[in-house]
C-alpha cells in the first residue's frame, strides 16, 4: 500500500516505492500511474520516467509532489495501476502495453507533524537495575 499526504505546501515531495520492474516487456522510458478514488470515482493521472531506475534491486523509487498532482483530491483510499507506456502523456492501450502493478494508496489529509503530548503523565519510572 502506497501512503502519501496531501499538501499545501508548493514543492512537497514524497516518494513512491513500487515493483514495475518485474514485468517490463521491453525498457520503455516511461511509465504510466492511474489512481482511482473508490468512492468518488475521480482519477489522477502521472507519467514517470525509468530512466535512472534499477533492474536489480527490483524496486523503483518515484518522487511526487503532492501539492500538485493530488492538489484538488479527495483524501481517503485509491486504487492504483502501474502500466508500461510508449512515451509521456500517451496513456497506453490496455492489452499492448502490460499492467506492471496494481494496488491501493491511501490519500491523508494536509497537516504538520506534531508529536503526541500527553496530560498527566508521571515521569519517575525505573529504567536500569532497580534504580
Amino acid at each position: 500500500m502506497i501512503v502519501l499526504y496531501k499538501s499545501t505546501e508548493p514543492e512537497n515531495v514524497q516518494y513512491i516505492y513500487c515493483t514495475p520492474m518485474d514485468y517490463l516487456t521491453s525498457l520503455p522510458n516511461w511509465v504510466y500511474f492511474k489512481c482511482a478514488h473508490r468512492m468518488t470515482g475521480e482519477v489522477v493521472e502521472f507519467w514517470r520516467d525509468t530512466i535512472g531506475q534499477s533492474f536489480t534491486n527490483r524496486y523503483a523509487k518515484y518522487a511526487i509532489d503532492t501539492s500538485f498532482v493530488f492538489a484538488n483530491s479527495t483524501e481517503g483510499m485509491w486504487t492504483y495501476t502501474i502500466q508500461q507506456a510508449p512515451e509521456e502523456e500517451v496513456v497506453p492501450t490496455v492489452g499492448m502495453y502490460p499492467i506492471l502493478e496494481s494496488g491501493y494508496l491511501y490519500l491523508y489529509p494536509a497537516s504538520t507533524f506534531e508529536p503526541t503530548k500527553y496530560q498527566g503523565q508521571e515521569n519517575s519510572f525505573i529504567a536500569y537495575n532497580g534504580q
